[in-house]
């Protein structure tokens, strides 16, 4: 079978692939290719969770969601987090753990999104890269639990990050 790319830029290409699908039939394919992406929840001393305030131009509006971001060629997934984290939230050090990996948009794009969990972190000056403007809030863990609820924080990342941090949470406590 055939492939062959439609657009690519410096963070995502198109691809469209002629393939067989499971009934045995041809047919053509087109979804997107990533390289490996990571997020970061990172829970500070105070309980404050880091989030960026980004206009996202597909949605049209400002979101609210954790440091995330693709991984440049060669970078293992924790390497990727970290420099994201420094980046956008200027999270340096700390204790790093990992929540998991999720597949956003199985039937669009071959996107692993690797979820890390920080903490005992220093913040230093942030340096988004020269496409990026974006703000940096530390948010109580109960204000973006209400976030979340009244709808103002509902990027998927994130929230997938809070439900794994919170089933970790629930078996660290049951011992």
């Amino acid at each position: 079978m055939t492939s062959r790319i439609v657009y690519r830029s410096r963070w995502i290409t198109l691809r469209e692939d002629q393939v067989i699908r499971p009934n045995g039939e041809r047919g053509t394919y087109g979804f997107i290719q990533l390289r490996l992406t990571a997020g970061v929840l990172a829970i500070d001393s105070r309980n404050h969770i880091a989030l960026i305030e980004e206009f996202r131009y597909p949605l049209k509006t400002t979101t609210y969601e954790l440091p995330r971001g693709l991984s440049v060629p060669g970078e293992t997934p924790l390497q990727a987090a970290q420099r994201e984290a420094s980046e956008e939230a200027g999270i340096v050090g700390g204790r790093w753990q990992k929540l998991g990996v999720l597949n956003p948009g199985p039937g669009f794009t071959n996107e692993y999104l690797h979820l890390f969990l920080v903490r005992g972190f220093r913040v230093e000056e942030t340096h988004p890269d020269d496409v990026e403007v974006q703000r940096v809030h530390w948010v109580p863990f109960p204000t973006l639990r209400k976030w979340i609820h009244k709808g103002k924080c509902n990027d998927a990342m994130t929230l997938a990050a809070i439900a794994r941090y919170d089933t970790l949470a629930k078996k660290q406590r049951a011992g």
